[in-house]
């Protein structure tokens, strides 16, 4: 009688080990909406815990059964290699999810697009960055991810998209508005091309900032300006698609355009008084 009690108790015990082993490793979802994306990049340096057995011995373990102190079965142990995390990226209702390679590499297709959030999971750790405003057909590039359990930081965010020029400002020290659908719905994007960026036409070649116009359809490759709220992309490359595309953003707010600079002056010049000429 005896030795089945004991028995049932390990059954119990062994219930409970499952349930714990399914919570803390988790799982991803397919991605869903009407578009997708594709976020990659590396994680290069990672602090987070992951869940191990303790080790004990079963002497120790039946002097817990007797005195009623064997619940704990797992403990936290550090865990600093960029392997083995699990990415997802969620929005609303949808999510996608990929693990990072023993490098700390990763790459999530078919993730949700608009305001999303990635999360990077291991153990009992989950550090969450939002990126807002991300387009249908985009692709991400989060390069040299560094976490610390529940705290994550991207070095660079790199990005390329596809949108159309709402409006063209008087020279490239301005914001190109461009319309971008995501998310279900569109936004408007600001693109910044002061910074020497390189023009092309649909076929590759070399083009200039006059052979931008409203409705072009534009490909964007840059680097966002900040994580979060803030999509602003510094372009390294804009290629011109195609023209007279029909924007869908009429009505909606636009970035504000950066001013374009121009010479300060200070003060008068001071106007330099004649020499008196000598009478002869």
């Amino acid at each position: 009688m005896a030795r089945e009690h004991l028995g049932f108790r390990i059954l119990c015990l062994s219930g409970v080990v499952a349930v714990a082993v399914v919570v803390g490793c988790g799982g991803g979802g397919g991605g869903g909406g009407a578009g997708s994306a594709t976020v990659s990049g590396n994680v290069s340096n990672a602090s987070t815990s992951s869940v191990q057995s303790e080790k004990r011995s079963w002497l120790a373990w039946a002097a817990e059964e007797v005195l009623g102190l064997a619940g704990r079965v797992y403990a936290a142990a550090a865990n600093s290699t960029p392997g083995g995390i699990t990415v997802t990226v969620t929005a609303g209702g949808s999510n996608a999810s990929a693990m990072t390679d023993s490098a700390g590499d990763f790459s999530v297709g078919g993730a949700p697009t608009g305001d999303v959030t990635v999360s990077f999971a291991r153990g009992n750790c989950d550090a969450s960055i939002p990126l807002s405003d991300v387009t249908d057909g985009s692709t991400l590039d989060m390069k040299d991810v560094a976490i610390v359990c529940n705290t994550g930081t991207v070095s660079e965010l790199d990005e390329t998209f596809r949108g159309v020029l709402e409006n063209k400002p008087a020279s490239d020290n301005g914001n190109l508005n461009v319309c971008a659908f995501g998310g279900g719905g569109n936004h408007i994007r600001a693109v910044k091309t002061k910074n020497g960026t390189l023009f092309e036409n649909s076929a590759g070649g070399a083009a200039t900032f006059a052979d931008l116009q409203d409705g072009d359809l534009i490909e964007v490759s840059g680097q966002r300006e900040g994580i979060g709220g803030n999509s602003a992309v510094n372009a390294t490359t804009l290629k011109i698609i195609s023209s007279g595309q029909t924007g869908n953003c009429q009505g909606l707010s636009t970035p504000t355009p950066e001013s374009t600079s121009t010479p300060t002056v200070t003060g008068t010049p001071a106007t330099p008084t004649p020499t008196a000429t000598a009478t002869p």
